[in-house]
């Protein structure tokens, strides 16, 4: 199944589109997720476990294993582990955004954002500091689609969701340090 708009996918999660181009979903609020899709747009995924983390999100086991945030550019297979964990109930955020508010993977350069193109096993595990400030970042963005569409919706977006991406790159610099 091939997910290509924000609408889509609010259906898809049984959640309200308040915007045509970003969505901030709470993934605790999602039924009947198919089993595995893909997303015609980027998105981030803030997974919080209450059980042990599924070993395919991240390589290594660490400290830091109550909430993993993983990215994926558009077309990137989705499986139902993103929205579900066999060990507990999976609760989180998902951030879904189309390259027209901001594209974060730049053609023909190499992108600051590279994490885009890891490998779920290669997921970011956060620290309860580091998961402070994506959640708020998140929040931020959700309180600024509850504002509606209007002349500066897209550049407030856009920065907003820029702004994430470069705490998000700091975090794995971090990650590759420990």
């Amino acid at each position: 199944m091939v997910v290509r708009t924000i609408t889509q996918c609010n259906k898809v999660f049984s959640a309200k589109t308040p915007h045509p181009l970003v969505a901030v979903i709470r993934l605790s609020d999602t039924t009947d997720i198919p089993d595995s899709f893909q997303f015609g747009f980027h998105s981030i995924w803030l997974k919080k476990w209450t059980g042990k983390t599924p070993s395919c999100f991240g390589g290594k086991e660490c400290d830091y294993n109550e909430k993993t945030l993983i990215a994926l550019q558009s077309g990137t297979p989705v499986i139902r582990d993103l929205c579900e964990c066999k060990a507990g109930m999976s609760d989180g955020l998902l951030l879904c955004f189309h390259s027209s508010v901001f594209n974060p993977v730049e053609k023909g350069k190499e992108s600051k954002y590279s994490f885009f193109g890891y490998r779920t096993d290669e997921s970011l595990h956060l620290s309860q500091r580091e998961q402070a400030i994506v959640e708020r970042e998140l929040f931020e963005i959700e309180e600024e689609l509850c504002w509606g569409v209007d002349e500066y919706s897209s550049t407030i977006l856009s920065e907003r969701i820029k702004l994430l991406l470069d705490y998000i790159s700091r975090f794995y610099c971090r990650q590759f340090i420990l």
